[in-house]
Order: structure tokens, then sequence, then C-alpha cells
């Protein structure tokens, strides 16, 4: 009975927590359908994300995410 209660309230306790900590789903271009994306933090400083994808596509973060600059790469091979 009691094993029961226990793991009934640990469970309930994983839920409710794993429900609080969804992270926020960013759209940062849909232009040209980029996908494979590629993204780098530098472990420096957090707040500076680098982020690419196919086929020359790259955005830069300075401020954790909130607000990206998107670039196109380009190279002559």
């Amino acid at each position: 009975m009691h094993k029961t209660l226990f793991l009934s309230i640990l469970l309930s306790f994983i839920f409710i927590d794993s429900g609080i900590a969804q992270h926020k789903n960013i759209l940062i271009d849909n232009n040209g359908t980029p996908n494979e994306p590629s993204i780098i933090i530098n472990y420096k400083n957090p707040a500076q994300v680098l982020a690419a994808s196919n086929i020359n596509n790259y955005y830069v973060s300075t401020d954790t995410g909130k607000i990206w600059v998107e670039d196109k790469l380009s190279s002559q091979y």
C-alpha cells in the first residue's frame, strides 16, 4: 500500500516537472525550406549562438537567441 502510494506520488511529480520544463521552439527562417540544422554555442560566452542549415544559410545571435541575423555562405567550388 505505501509502496504504491509512493510510486504514484513520484510519477505525478515526474509528469508535472516534465510539463513545466518545456523549451520554447523558435523559428529562425522558413525561406527556402532550410534543413539539417547545425548549432554551436560559445562555451566561453553562451550568449553567442551560431546556427547553419542546408545549403548555404547561416544565422548568428549574440543575445541567447532572442534576435537572429541571417546571411548566406558562398564558395567558388
